[in-house]
């Protein structure tokens, strides 16, 4: 069916193309008598010339009136055998001529109506009468009228929406007139001679029928288009559209365009017509699809509406191009064929019980029957003016008044299935009622069950979440209390580790011993903070603390960290770093670097040969990320930069079912000898920060070829130079200056004495308190000029002990620093609230303690110089040969730290004047500076 349904489209587009091309009729007589003159009398006041026409066609459109005038074409005029002669779709030009004569007694000029409006040219000529008779000859000289659509309306005689022309006629006089009529369009040649009362009487007349049609059809229209704004129907809408198009073609075909709307708008008045045709029969086709459903009643038969809309779509872009003869012969072809289909869809939708369509084949029935005939009269195969003049308006108003009963049926229709489905509805709720009775108590047991189940379930939920609570409780309070338990005792190790290895007087073979206390304190210290993090990340604690950054300055002091711990394992470092890297970054500094520190301190861990690789580079930003992150971020504007850190090893690798554990608290990977060295929270902890700071991190590794670790960070690019500090010497011996004082308030005997022995080796006066109580009376007394204290103490915290110093008279402004082995964010702020300078974590570090010291002070230190265990003042520094310190430049450069030292060691042998030398070096050896070591070669050699 489908087949047979392409292949009647494609003979109907064949025949359509084929069968528009080619009709061309016209109706005369192959007599070649002379037709009788028109005897006007005072009888009659109205003459149809059809039957006393003559008509010459003029094939090749040139022939002037001297020629037809002449004895050679006097013979080729033929007799008109019709009332109203149609010619059709013509190239050529046709003339036409007859004779008059007037017998009445006062009229002198009549009027000569040419009925058809849409005449491109015609043009009158009335031979001047010489008194010699009506016989035209080549002397006569004729008076041209020169007319039609295609010309200035006021070249009319007459200001009518058809072609009329005066002639002038004396009673009793004869007169032959000529006419030249040419067109594009179809040719029909009605002509009616009338008086000039009568005319103006009937021209009255047909202007208010005319009125009333097309005011008719503004009202449907209007009315119409009501409806579609409530119901968003779209069959009203192109009901109105349809309604727009038939007044369109009435307007061109009457000639009222021409006359009221574009009078001398010649390329309108050229194509307006065939604009009109389009605009009926293509809404006409989008109407009849939507009304009757087609795509749903009949779906096969909707195919060939589409194809119909696709050809008149084809023929709308003709028409300002293409021959107006050859659309004209497309659209009324196309017309018949799309009327008869729309009357056949009907009748089809119809049979298939689809009531709304009956009205609609009444309506198109008919219309389709006059269209044919239009259509054929257009083509002058059927000469009937009067169904070119009048049928399509009388076939549009039937048409128009049953479409819209089919549209109110349609209405009806709808509403009649409406209440169809209410009762249905109603009938099947009756029915069931009785099942709902039925299952109410079946139901009402069965939401008793489930209600006393989830009011168990409920209870249990809450039981397990304040179990869990105060799980978490217990847990935070432990780890609090056991981090405080931890670092009081670290604070006590690593305090006097530092102090001893300032106090000149303690042996160089001591030095390294207390290298060791402080490196193992320092690596306890680093579990208890990796152990604190990852209770903080589960407990959803974790706070970032985004400020702005140097970029260069954390990924170099990162690198050099690393880079010395390959290097004791005889590992290659190396550096990939983008040129492009922006200095100054917003951002969790301190994050950021334990997370890279995790990484490549693993890498460094679970690689025993080979190397190690830090790759940072820009990445571009997409387009919908930029403007996701800028929509997310209101006050965002700086530039946006994404960059992607990667650290890959020759390690030991990770097998593919370790992959999806590794990043388990507490699950380490590789053979026993690795595992020994950590915990394995690094990993845990890294990948919980990296998505809490919004990115991912991602593993690729492989078993004996080790693994790359990635992760991409976006950041926002701001100005950022690198703050120039006073630079705190690396040893102090005390402070320039009155000695200041300083109260040091602690319960634990053991950090009042780290702290004291600390301060009293800086050269402060130091007080000591032993709680919050003792504090604030000793404050009071003393006045100091700085305040250390802690703030888990006996009798009175420190909290209560810094508000009350605050709200006391000439303590105000004192420089009041909190230090505690609580590292957790509420601690902090609280102490800042109530009225603190700055917090210090235990256990803490000189040279923190020195920064906070000289900020809030304003310090100017004392730099300790250096004795020898002689007790020799060191001596100025002599320096080896050029040679030699280009030797160890280059050393420090390469980061070759064990030929270095060797290489000094050497040197302070062979001369003892270089021992003031060799010390530096080595100071800067001992904090791995070699890139200090560097410059102060550079610089002072």
């Amino acid at each position: 069916m489908m087949n047979s349904g392409f292949k009647a489209i494609l003979l109907i587009v064949l025949l359509f193309f084929f069968v528009s091309t080619r009709l061309t009729f016209a109706q005369i007589s192959e007599d070649n008598n002379i037709s009788e003159p028109v005897i006007l009398t005072d009888a009659r006041d109205k003459y149809p010339l059809g039957q006393y026409l003559e008509i010459l066609e003029d094939a090749t459109a040139e022939l002037t009136i001297d020629d037809v005038t002449s004895p050679e074409y006097e013979a080729k005029f033929v007799p008109c055998q019709v009332e109203n002669p149609i010619f059709g779709f013509t190239d050529s030009a046709i003339w036409v001529r007859f004779r008059m004569r007037n017998e009445t007694a006062k009229t002198e000029e009549w009027l000569l109506e040419h009925g058809y409006a849409n005449i491109h040219h015609i043009c009158l000529y009335i031979p001047r009468i010489n008194g010699q008779g009506l016989s035209p000859t080549s002397e006569h000289r004729f008076q041209e009228t020169l007319t039609g659509i295609l010309h200035p309306f006021d070249s009319r005689d007459i200001p009518y929406h058809r072609l009329v022309f005066k002639i002038p006629l004396p009673p009793g006089a004869g007169q032959i007139v000529y006419l030249r009529i040419q067109t594009e369009s179809s040719l029909p040649v009605p002509l009616t001679l009338w008086h000039p009362e009568i005319f103006a009487e009937q021209s009255r007349t047909e202007l208010l029928t005319e009125g009333l049609f097309i005011g008719m059809m503004l009202i449907m229209a209007g009315y119409n288009l009501f409806i579609w704004f409530f119901l968003q129907e779209k069959a009203y809408l192109y009901y109105v559209l349809f309604v727009l198009g038939v007044i369109l073609y009435y307007l061109c075909a009457q000639g009222l365009a021409a006359q009221y709307l574009w009078p001398d708008r010649f390329w309108l008045n050229h194509y307006a017509l065939l604009f009109g045709v389009f605009g009926v029969i293509f809404f006409a086709l989008k109407f009849a699809a939507t009304f009757l459903q087609t795509k749903i009643q009949v779906p096969y038969q909707h195919n060939v509406i589409t194809c119909l809309l696709v050809l008149w779509v084809v023929i709308l872009v003709q028409i300002p191009f293409a021959r107006y003869s050859l659309v004209g012969r497309q659209e009324a072809l196309l017309a018949i064929i799309s009327f008869v289909w729309l009357t056949i869809m009907g009748f089809t939708t119809w049979r298939k019980g689809y009531r709304a369509a009956r009205y609609y084949v009444l309506a198109w029935t008919l219309l389709s029957i006059l269209t044919i005939l239009w259509a054929l009269t257009i083509f002058g195969v059927y000469s009937n003016f009067l169904l070119l003049k009048h049928g399509m308006s009388i076939g549009m108003t039937v048409l128009i008044l049953f479409l819209s009963l089919a549209l109110a049926d349609r209405i009806n229709v709808f509403k009649q299935e409406r209440e169809d489905a209410q009762a249905d509805a109603l009938q099947a709720s009756q029915e069931n009622e009785w099942l709902v009775r039925e299952q109410n108590s079946i139901l009402e047991q069965e939401v008793a069950q489930r209600t006393a189940e989830l009011t168990r379930s409920k209870e249990q939920a809450e039981e397990d979440r304040r179990i869990a609570e105060t799980a978490n409780q217990a847990k935070s309070a432990f780890l609090a209390n056991m981090s405080h338990e931890l670092r009081t005792p670290l604070h006590g190790i690593l305090g006097y580790a530092q102090i001893l290895k300032r106090d000149p007087s303690t042996p160089t073979k001591q030095l390294h011993g207390l290298d060791v206390i402080e490196q193992c304190g320092n690596h306890l210290l680093t579990l208890i903070n990796d152990v604190l993090d990852l209770a903080k990340i589960e407990a959803g604690k974790t706070d970032l603390y985004e400020t702005d950054f140097y970029l260069p300055a954390l990924i170099r002091g990162v690198s050099e960290i690393i880079r010395i711990r390959a290097e004791r394992k005889g590992l290659t470092f190396c550096m990939d770093v983008s040129d492009n890297l922006p200095d100054g970054v917003h951002g969790d500094e301190k994050r950021l670097r334990q997370v890279l520190l995790n990484l490549l301190g693993n890498a460094v861990k679970f690689t025993d040969e080979g190397s190690i690789t830090f790759r940072i580079s820009e990445l571009g930003l997409p387009i919908a990320d930029l403007k996701e992150l800028k929509n997310s971020n209101h006050n965002l504007k700086s530039e946006i930069v994404k960059i992607r850190f990667e650290i890959e090893d020759t390690g030991v690798g990770i097998s593919p079912e370790e992959l999806n554990t590794v990043f388990d608290p507490f699950q380490q990977v590789g053979d026993r000898k690795h595992q020994a060295k950590g915990t394995g929270l690094g990993l845990a902890i890294s990948r919980n920060l990296l998505e809490l700071m919004g990115s991912t991190l991602q593993v690729e590794s492989q078993v004996g070829s080790g693994s790359k670790f990635q992760f991409d960070f976006t950041f926002p690019v701001v100005q950022y130079g690198v703050r120039k500090q006073t630079a705190i010497p690396e040893q102090i011996s005390g402070v320039q200056g009155e000695p200041l004082t300083i109260l040091v308030v602690d319960d634990n005997r053991t950090n009042r004495e780290v702290l004291a022995d600390l301060l009293s080796s800086l050269g402060f006066h130091v007080i000591v308190a032993v709680d919050g109580r003792d504090g604030l009376a000793k404050a009071k007394d003393s006045h100091p000029d700085a305040i250390i204290a802690d703030l888990l103490m006996p009798k009175m915290d420190g909290f209560e002990m810094i508000r009350r110093i605050r709200q006391t008279p000439g303590l105000q402004k004192t420089v009041i620093i909190v230090t505690s082995a609580s590292v957790y964010k509420e601690d902090r702020q609280r102490s800042i609230d109530a009225g603190s300078n700055a917090f210090l974590p235990k256990p803490m570090q000189v040279g923190m303690l020195s920064e906070l010291l000289q900020s809030h002070l304003n310090l100017r230190w004392i730099e300790h110089k250096t004795v020898t265990e002689t007790g020799v003042v060191e001596q100025p520094i002599v320096f080896p040969a050029p040679e030699t310190v280009a030797e160890l430049s280059e050393l420090a450069l390469i980061g070759d730290v064990n030929e270095l030292a060797d290489r000094v060691d050497a040197l302070a042998r062979l001369d003892t004047r270089l021992q003031p030398f060799v010390v530096r070096i080595q100071r800067f050896l001992k904090r791995y500076q070699m890139d200090e070591i560097s410059e102060w070669l550079e610089n002072d050699c």
